[in-house]
Protein backbone atom coordinates (compact mmCIF):
# COMPACT_ATOMS: atom_id res chain seq x y z
CA UNK A 1 0.00 0.00 0.00
CA UNK A 2 1.53 3.37 -1.10
CA UNK A 3 1.63 6.68 1.07
CA UNK A 4 1.91 10.58 -0.10
CA UNK A 5 3.22 13.21 2.26
CA UNK A 6 2.49 16.84 1.54
CA UNK A 7 5.20 19.09 2.88
CA UNK A 8 4.71 22.71 3.78
CA UNK A 9 6.79 25.12 1.73
CA UNK A 10 9.71 26.84 3.41
CA UNK A 11 8.87 30.02 5.25
CA UNK A 12 10.92 32.21 2.95
CA UNK A 13 9.56 30.68 -0.23
CA UNK A 14 7.14 32.68 -2.49
CA UNK A 15 3.52 31.58 -2.47
CA UNK A 16 1.87 30.31 -5.59
CA UNK A 17 0.42 32.93 -7.97
CA UNK A 18 -3.08 32.26 -6.76
CA UNK A 19 -1.76 32.92 -3.21
CA UNK A 20 -0.52 36.48 -4.20
CA UNK A 21 -3.96 37.40 -5.45
CA UNK A 22 -5.46 36.26 -2.17
CA UNK A 23 -3.01 38.39 -0.19
CA UNK A 24 -3.74 41.50 -2.28
CA UNK A 25 -7.46 40.99 -1.83
CA UNK A 26 -6.97 40.61 1.91
CA UNK A 27 -4.86 43.79 2.06
CA UNK A 28 -7.56 45.72 0.22
CA UNK A 29 -10.21 44.40 2.57
CA UNK A 30 -8.05 45.35 5.55
CA UNK A 31 -7.50 48.86 4.15
CA UNK A 32 -11.23 49.37 3.69
CA UNK A 33 -11.85 48.07 7.17
CA UNK A 34 -9.21 50.44 8.55
CA UNK A 35 -10.89 53.48 6.91
CA UNK A 36 -8.50 54.06 4.00
CA UNK A 37 -10.90 54.92 1.16
CA UNK A 38 -9.67 55.17 -2.40
CA UNK A 39 -8.87 58.63 -3.80
CA UNK A 40 -10.44 60.65 -6.59
CA UNK A 41 -8.48 62.84 -8.97
CA UNK A 42 -9.93 66.32 -9.56
CA UNK A 43 -8.68 69.78 -10.61
CA UNK A 44 -9.06 72.73 -8.20
CA UNK A 45 -8.39 76.20 -9.60
CA UNK A 46 -6.08 74.74 -12.25
CA UNK A 47 -4.17 72.38 -9.95
CA UNK A 48 -4.59 68.57 -10.14
CA UNK A 49 -5.15 67.01 -6.74
CA UNK A 50 -6.11 63.63 -5.36
CA UNK A 51 -8.82 63.82 -2.74
CA UNK A 52 -10.56 61.16 -0.68
CA UNK A 53 -13.53 59.64 -2.40
CA UNK A 54 -16.96 60.82 -1.33
CA UNK A 55 -15.55 64.25 -0.40
CA UNK A 56 -17.79 67.31 -0.55
CA UNK A 57 -16.74 70.78 -1.59
CA UNK A 58 -17.29 71.96 1.98
CA UNK A 59 -15.07 69.26 3.49
CA UNK A 60 -12.34 70.11 0.99
CA UNK A 61 -12.58 73.80 1.90
CA UNK A 62 -12.38 73.04 5.61
CA UNK A 63 -9.36 70.79 4.97
CA UNK A 64 -7.62 73.61 3.13
CA UNK A 65 -7.61 71.85 -0.22
CA UNK A 66 -9.97 74.47 -1.58
CA UNK A 67 -8.59 77.89 -0.62
CA UNK A 68 -11.68 80.08 -0.83
CA UNK A 69 -12.53 81.96 2.38
CA UNK A 70 -15.91 83.45 3.18
CA UNK A 71 -16.25 87.23 3.16
CA UNK A 72 -15.97 89.32 6.33
CA UNK A 73 -18.61 91.36 8.12
CA UNK A 74 -17.42 94.96 8.22
CA UNK A 75 -18.52 97.88 10.36
CA UNK A 76 -19.54 101.11 8.62
CA UNK A 77 -16.04 102.49 9.24
CA UNK A 78 -14.35 99.48 7.60
CA UNK A 79 -13.21 97.66 10.73
CA UNK A 80 -13.78 93.90 10.84
CA UNK A 81 -16.64 92.77 13.05
CA UNK A 82 -16.64 89.09 12.11
CA UNK A 83 -14.09 87.12 10.05
CA UNK A 84 -16.67 84.87 8.36
CA UNK A 85 -19.71 87.13 8.49
CA UNK A 86 -19.85 87.99 4.80
CA UNK A 87 -20.95 86.06 1.74
CA UNK A 88 -19.97 82.39 1.39
CA UNK A 89 -17.41 81.42 -1.30
CA UNK A 90 -18.72 80.58 -4.77
CA UNK A 91 -17.76 77.22 -6.24
CA UNK A 92 -18.31 76.09 -9.81
CA UNK A 93 -18.11 72.38 -10.64
CA UNK A 94 -17.62 71.76 -14.33
CA UNK A 95 -18.94 75.25 -15.08
CA UNK A 96 -22.03 75.07 -12.88
CA UNK A 97 -22.47 76.98 -9.61
CA UNK A 98 -23.07 74.42 -6.83
CA UNK A 99 -23.45 74.39 -3.06
CA UNK A 100 -20.72 73.29 -0.63
CA UNK A 101 -22.70 70.15 0.15
CA UNK A 102 -22.12 68.75 -3.34
CA UNK A 103 -19.83 65.71 -3.69
CA UNK A 104 -16.91 65.60 -6.08
CA UNK A 105 -16.22 62.87 -8.62
CA UNK A 106 -13.22 61.84 -10.61
CA UNK A 107 -12.35 64.30 -13.33
CA UNK A 108 -14.31 67.21 -11.84
CA UNK A 109 -12.96 70.68 -12.55
CA UNK A 110 -13.56 73.01 -9.61
CA UNK A 111 -13.21 76.80 -9.94
CA UNK A 112 -13.63 78.86 -6.75
CA UNK A 113 -14.13 82.52 -5.88
CA UNK A 114 -13.67 83.91 -2.33
CA UNK A 115 -16.73 85.30 -0.53
CA UNK A 116 -17.43 89.02 -0.82
CA UNK A 117 -17.19 91.19 2.31
CA UNK A 118 -20.48 92.51 3.66
CA UNK A 119 -21.02 95.85 5.44
CA UNK A 120 -23.27 95.79 8.47
CA UNK A 121 -26.76 97.25 8.11
CA UNK A 122 -26.91 100.94 9.02
CA UNK A 123 -29.18 103.92 9.42
CA UNK A 124 -28.88 107.67 8.82
CA UNK A 125 -28.99 110.11 11.71
CA UNK A 126 -28.80 113.88 12.04
CA UNK A 127 -26.49 115.16 14.76
CA UNK A 128 -25.67 118.70 15.91
CA UNK A 129 -22.37 120.38 15.14
CA UNK A 130 -21.39 122.51 18.13
CA UNK A 131 -20.05 125.94 17.32
CA UNK A 132 -16.67 127.22 18.48
CA UNK A 133 -16.11 130.38 20.51
CA UNK A 134 -13.45 132.85 19.42
CA UNK A 135 -12.20 135.61 21.69
CA UNK A 136 -10.64 138.49 19.78
CA UNK A 137 -8.98 141.73 20.79
CA UNK A 138 -7.19 142.92 23.92
CA UNK A 139 -9.57 145.26 25.72
CA UNK A 140 -10.73 144.85 29.35
CA UNK A 141 -14.45 144.53 28.61
CA UNK A 142 -15.87 141.58 26.72
CA UNK A 143 -18.86 141.89 24.43
CA UNK A 144 -20.69 139.44 22.21
CA UNK A 145 -20.01 140.41 18.62
CA UNK A 146 -21.61 137.43 16.92
CA UNK A 147 -23.83 134.76 18.46
CA UNK A 148 -22.95 131.19 17.59
CA UNK A 149 -25.33 128.81 15.90
CA UNK A 150 -25.41 125.01 15.94
CA UNK A 151 -24.97 123.17 12.64
CA UNK A 152 -26.33 119.84 11.47
CA UNK A 153 -24.41 116.84 10.14
CA UNK A 154 -25.83 113.66 8.65
CA UNK A 155 -24.05 110.59 10.00
CA UNK A 156 -24.25 106.85 9.36
CA UNK A 157 -24.59 104.56 12.38
CA UNK A 158 -23.99 100.81 12.20
CA UNK A 159 -26.81 98.77 13.66
CA UNK A 160 -24.48 95.98 14.77
CA UNK A 161 -21.45 97.94 16.00
CA UNK A 162 -23.07 101.27 16.88
CA UNK A 163 -20.13 102.98 15.15
CA UNK A 164 -20.81 106.43 13.69
CA UNK A 165 -19.17 107.81 10.59
CA UNK A 166 -19.23 111.45 9.63
CA UNK A 167 -21.35 112.19 6.63
CA UNK A 168 -22.15 115.35 4.79
CA UNK A 169 -22.78 118.65 6.53
CA UNK A 170 -26.36 119.74 6.00
CA UNK A 171 -26.01 123.05 7.84
CA UNK A 172 -22.59 124.41 8.89
CA UNK A 173 -22.09 125.76 12.40
CA UNK A 174 -21.42 129.46 12.88
CA UNK A 175 -18.78 130.49 15.43
CA UNK A 176 -19.53 132.72 18.38
CA UNK A 177 -17.25 135.77 18.34
CA UNK A 178 -16.42 137.64 21.53
CA UNK A 179 -14.70 141.01 21.29
CA UNK A 180 -12.46 142.36 24.01
CA UNK A 181 -13.12 146.07 23.77
CA UNK A 182 -11.81 149.28 25.31
CA UNK A 183 -14.43 151.67 26.73
CA UNK A 184 -14.13 155.04 25.04
CA UNK A 185 -16.45 157.45 26.78
CA UNK A 186 -16.66 161.02 25.58
CA UNK A 187 -15.93 162.21 29.12
CA UNK A 188 -13.01 161.43 31.40
CA UNK A 189 -14.67 158.53 33.17
CA UNK A 190 -12.75 155.91 35.18
CA UNK A 191 -13.91 152.91 37.21
CA UNK A 192 -12.45 151.75 40.51
CA UNK A 193 -12.79 147.99 41.05
CA UNK A 194 -11.95 145.90 44.11
CA UNK A 195 -11.37 142.12 44.15
CA UNK A 196 -11.41 139.24 46.66
CA UNK A 197 -13.49 140.85 49.43
CA UNK A 198 -15.29 141.54 51.53
CA UNK A 199 -12.94 141.40 54.50
CA UNK A 200 -13.50 143.04 57.87
CA UNK A 201 -10.97 145.73 58.74
CA UNK A 202 -10.29 146.41 55.05
CA UNK A 203 -13.50 146.61 53.02
CA UNK A 204 -15.16 148.77 55.67
CA UNK A 205 -12.27 151.25 55.59
CA UNK A 206 -12.45 151.43 51.78
CA UNK A 207 -16.21 151.99 52.00
CA UNK A 208 -15.63 154.85 54.43
CA UNK A 209 -13.24 156.52 51.97
CA UNK A 210 -15.60 156.09 49.02
CA UNK A 211 -18.50 157.49 51.06
CA UNK A 212 -16.44 160.47 52.14
CA UNK A 213 -15.39 161.18 48.55
CA UNK A 214 -18.92 160.67 47.24
CA UNK A 215 -18.09 158.08 44.61
CA UNK A 216 -19.20 154.55 43.76
CA UNK A 217 -17.02 151.61 42.80
CA UNK A 218 -17.45 148.00 41.64
CA UNK A 219 -16.72 145.10 44.01
CA UNK A 220 -15.92 141.66 42.60
CA UNK A 221 -16.61 139.48 45.63
CA UNK A 222 -15.45 135.96 46.35
CA UNK A 223 -18.24 133.64 47.46
CA UNK A 224 -16.11 132.33 50.31
CA UNK A 225 -15.37 135.86 51.55
CA UNK A 226 -19.04 136.79 51.37
CA UNK A 227 -19.97 133.78 53.51
CA UNK A 228 -17.42 134.92 56.12
CA UNK A 229 -18.67 138.54 56.17
CA UNK A 230 -22.26 138.66 54.86
CA UNK A 231 -23.15 141.88 56.70
CA UNK A 232 -20.19 143.65 55.12
CA UNK A 233 -21.27 142.44 51.67
CA UNK A 234 -24.72 143.86 52.35
CA UNK A 235 -23.22 147.19 53.33
CA UNK A 236 -21.47 147.34 49.94
CA UNK A 237 -24.82 146.86 48.23
CA UNK A 238 -26.74 149.20 50.53
CA UNK A 239 -24.30 152.04 49.88
CA UNK A 240 -24.96 151.87 46.13
CA UNK A 241 -21.86 150.17 44.86
CA UNK A 242 -22.01 147.76 41.93
CA UNK A 243 -21.85 144.09 42.85
CA UNK A 244 -19.78 141.63 40.84
CA UNK A 245 -18.72 138.02 41.35
CA UNK A 246 -15.17 136.70 41.40
CA UNK A 247 -16.19 133.01 41.71
CA UNK A 248 -16.51 130.97 44.88
CA UNK A 249 -12.89 130.14 45.66
CA UNK A 250 -10.56 131.99 43.26
CA UNK A 251 -9.62 128.93 41.22
CA UNK A 252 -7.82 129.23 37.90
CA UNK A 253 -10.84 128.40 35.75
CA UNK A 254 -8.94 127.68 32.55
CA UNK A 255 -7.50 124.58 34.24
CA UNK A 256 -10.83 123.28 35.52
CA UNK A 257 -13.36 121.00 33.86
CA UNK A 258 -16.61 122.66 32.69
CA UNK A 259 -18.60 121.27 35.62
CA UNK A 260 -16.23 122.86 38.14
CA UNK A 261 -16.17 126.14 36.20
CA UNK A 262 -19.95 126.22 36.35
CA UNK A 263 -19.92 125.42 40.08
CA UNK A 264 -17.38 128.13 40.89
CA UNK A 265 -19.28 130.82 39.03
CA UNK A 266 -22.77 129.74 40.05
CA UNK A 267 -21.87 129.36 43.72
CA UNK A 268 -20.14 132.75 43.69
CA UNK A 269 -23.25 134.40 42.28
CA UNK A 270 -25.45 132.59 44.79
CA UNK A 271 -23.37 133.71 47.78
CA UNK A 272 -23.60 137.38 46.77
CA UNK A 273 -27.32 137.15 46.10
CA UNK A 274 -27.96 135.39 49.40
CA UNK A 275 -26.08 138.02 51.45
CA UNK A 276 -27.24 141.15 49.64
CA UNK A 277 -30.57 140.26 48.05
CA UNK A 278 -29.19 141.43 44.71
CA UNK A 279 -28.16 139.49 41.63
CA UNK A 280 -24.64 140.35 40.44
CA UNK A 281 -24.44 140.86 36.69
CA UNK A 282 -20.70 141.45 36.29
CA UNK A 283 -18.02 138.78 36.47
CA UNK A 284 -14.25 138.94 36.71
CA UNK A 285 -12.37 135.63 36.28
CA UNK A 286 -9.59 135.00 38.81
CA UNK A 287 -6.18 136.01 37.44
CA UNK A 288 -8.01 137.40 34.41
CA UNK A 289 -7.85 133.93 32.88
CA UNK A 290 -10.63 133.28 30.43
CA UNK A 291 -11.09 130.97 27.47
CA UNK A 292 -13.97 129.77 25.32
CA UNK A 293 -15.26 127.33 27.96
CA UNK A 294 -15.28 129.96 30.70
CA UNK A 295 -17.01 132.41 28.39
CA UNK A 296 -19.72 129.88 27.59
CA UNK A 297 -20.46 129.43 31.30
CA UNK A 298 -20.66 133.15 31.96
CA UNK A 299 -22.80 133.59 28.88
CA UNK A 300 -25.19 130.88 30.08
CA UNK A 301 -25.56 132.77 33.39
CA UNK A 302 -25.99 136.10 31.56
CA UNK A 303 -22.99 137.69 33.20
CA UNK A 304 -20.97 140.55 31.75
CA UNK A 305 -17.20 140.05 31.83
CA UNK A 306 -14.70 142.73 32.77
CA UNK A 307 -10.95 142.60 33.29
CA UNK A 308 -8.84 145.76 33.77
CA UNK A 309 -6.32 147.94 32.02
CA UNK A 310 -4.56 149.40 35.10
CA UNK A 311 -3.19 146.83 37.54
CA UNK A 312 -1.96 148.53 40.73
CA UNK A 313 -0.39 145.23 41.85
CA UNK A 314 -1.36 146.22 45.39
CA UNK A 315 -1.51 142.53 46.25
CA UNK A 316 2.30 142.58 46.13
CA UNK A 317 2.31 145.36 48.75
CA UNK A 318 4.84 147.47 46.80
CA UNK A 319 4.18 150.54 48.95
CA UNK A 320 1.45 153.19 48.80
CA UNK A 321 3.54 155.48 46.57
CA UNK A 322 4.00 152.74 43.97
CA UNK A 323 0.26 152.03 43.95
CA UNK A 324 -0.50 155.74 43.48
CA UNK A 325 2.08 156.04 40.68
CA UNK A 326 0.73 153.04 38.76
CA UNK A 327 -2.67 154.74 38.49
CA UNK A 328 -1.65 158.33 37.87
CA UNK A 329 0.83 157.39 35.18
CA UNK A 330 -1.68 155.31 33.16
CA UNK A 331 -5.12 156.79 33.77
CA UNK A 332 -7.15 157.81 30.73
CA UNK A 333 -10.79 158.09 29.82
CA UNK A 334 -12.34 154.62 30.12
CA UNK A 335 -9.71 153.14 32.46
CA UNK A 336 -10.65 150.23 34.71
CA UNK A 337 -8.45 150.25 37.82
CA UNK A 338 -7.76 146.98 39.66
CA UNK A 339 -7.29 147.06 43.44
CA UNK A 340 -8.01 144.59 46.27
CA UNK A 341 -10.10 144.82 49.43
CA UNK A 342 -9.78 141.09 50.20
CA UNK A 343 -6.71 139.08 51.05
CA UNK A 344 -4.15 139.80 53.76
CA UNK A 345 -3.04 143.27 54.87
CA UNK A 346 -4.40 145.91 52.48
CA UNK A 347 -3.02 148.77 54.58
CA UNK A 348 -1.14 150.17 51.59
CA UNK A 349 -4.27 150.06 49.43
CA UNK A 350 -6.28 151.91 52.06
CA UNK A 351 -3.53 154.52 52.35
CA UNK A 352 -3.19 155.02 48.58
CA UNK A 353 -6.89 155.15 47.72
CA UNK A 354 -7.79 158.70 48.92
CA UNK A 355 -4.70 160.13 47.24
CA UNK A 356 -5.59 158.44 43.92
CA UNK A 357 -9.14 159.75 44.10
CA UNK A 358 -8.16 163.34 44.91
CA UNK A 359 -5.40 163.50 42.28
CA UNK A 360 -7.57 162.11 39.47
CA UNK A 361 -10.45 164.39 40.41
CA UNK A 362 -8.05 167.32 40.19
CA UNK A 363 -7.27 166.23 36.61
CA UNK A 364 -10.94 166.22 35.68
CA UNK A 365 -11.66 162.49 36.01
CA UNK A 366 -15.06 161.28 37.18
CA UNK A 367 -15.37 157.97 39.06
CA UNK A 368 -18.19 155.67 37.95
CA UNK A 369 -19.21 152.03 38.26
CA UNK A 370 -18.53 149.54 35.48
CA UNK A 371 -22.19 149.63 34.51
CA UNK A 372 -22.04 153.40 34.05
CA UNK A 373 -18.75 153.16 32.18
CA UNK A 374 -20.13 150.50 29.85
CA UNK A 375 -23.25 152.57 29.16
CA UNK A 376 -21.16 155.64 28.24
CA UNK A 377 -19.16 154.00 25.46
Amino acid sequence: MSMYVVKSPPRNSWPAPHGIAALLLAAALLAVGAGFAPHTDITVDGVAVAVPARSTLGSLRRAGIIDAAPGRLLAVDGTVLKIAGGQTPQMHRNGTLVAETQRVFGGDVIVTTGGVDRVEPSGLLREPIQFETRIEGKGPVMMLAQPGSVGVRQVTRGRVSGVRTEGRIILPASDMVVKRTVPRPSEKLVALTFDDGPRAGQTDKILDILHREGIHATFFMLGGSVKNAPSLAKRVADEGHLLGTHTLGHKLLTREVPAEVNHQITAGVGAVRSATGRQPVWFRPPYGAIDADVWKQTRALRLKVALWDIDTEDWKRPGADSIISSVEGNARAGSIILMHDGGPDRTQTVAALPVIIRNLKARGFVFVTLEELDAAR
